[in-house]
């Protein structure tokens, strides 16, 4: 996430293969319902995720659209635009891509990697390309959490440059992986916000790198 007092310049990433939906998939629902996420809030024992289920249990469920996925040869993705009134003021842009052929993640190690990318995210220090790296990556398992930095550094005037950085901060985090649970289950995905040119999700280690 970007530093909130900086001007950031809109990202151009785009998900090569992912179909666009505004529905919600298969299992979305059960996955809504109080029971299961009060397992997933007792997974993580996050007060952060505690305050995104509860943003999304307000939320209206007017006029919802099941899924009805035909896939095509060779496609790999789904990308589920998330309503604006499922997330806060700053994430109502961001949308969900899952993996849906790909392989189930553990419980277990989902637990874990939650765990350890909430760990360094404090709202405070920056990380991105110029900081460091375009990926972080937090393993367990044989599942992997990561961010990914698409900034660049922008012209403030003639010949100065200002190296814009990422800032994680905890509870758009637990928004991120909230709706990574509602959407993608236990399959490997991610929360993107293209205004912040920015990913962060959790997959398989073998899986393709996205940045």
């Amino acid at each position: 996430m970007h530093l909130r007092s900086i001007l950031v310049i809109i990202g151009f990433t785009t998900v090569v293969g992912a179909a666009k939906n505004k529905c919600k998939p298969p299992g979305w629902f059960e996955r809504y319902n109080n029971q299961s996420l009060s397992e997933f809030y007792d997974r993580t024992n996050s007060p952060y995720i505690r305050s995104a289920i509860d943003f999304v249990r307000s939320a209206s469920l007017d006029k919802v659209d099941v899924c009805r996925h035909e896939h095509k040869h060779g496609e790999t993705l789904e990308e589920y635009v998330i309503p604006s009134t499922d997330l806060p003021a700053g994430l109502e842009k961001g949308n969900v891509v899952c993996r849906e052929d790909g392989h189930f993640l553990e419980d277990r190690d989902i637990e874990e990697v939650q765990k350890l990318q909430f760990g360094p995210c404090n709202g405070k220090d920056k990380w991105g390309r110029h900081y460091g790296g375009s990926l972080k990556t937090f393993p367990s398992g044989d599942v992997v959490a990561f961010q990914c930095d698409y900034t660049a550094s922008y012209k403030i005037m003639f010949w100065v440059y200002e190296n814009v950085g990422q800032t994680c901060h905890p509870e758009d985090l637990g928004h991120m992986w909230l709706q990574i649970h509602l959407y993608c289950g236990n399959r490997p995905g991610w929360f993107a916000m293209d205004s912040w040119d920015v990913k962060y999700g959790r997959q398989h280690k073998k899986d393709r790198k996205l940045c």
